[in-house]
């Protein structure tokens, strides 16, 4: 009964640390969106790439990096 609870209590944690890394992400990004805006080119890449890091499947943040790169 208490592995079930360590393993269960295990699960949450992890799945926790998931979706706060991918709201982490959207916010880099969505900072790297105004950055583009605003023309401030090395931010936007800065935050794009923090974007990627904690979501390294982004495509998006991908992409608009490369636009802030060109």
């Amino acid at each position: 009964m208490n592995v079930s609870k360590i393993i269960l209590f295990l699960f949450l944690i992890n799945t926790s640390v998931c979706f706060s890394q991918e709201e982490s992400a959207q916010k880099y990004y969505d900072l790297g969106i105004l950055n583009l805006k605003k023309e401030q080119y090395i931010e936007a890449v800065a935050n794009f790439t923090n974007a990627i890091s904690l979501k390294p499947n982004y495509r998006e943040a991908y992409f608009e990096r490369g636009l802030a790169k060109e």
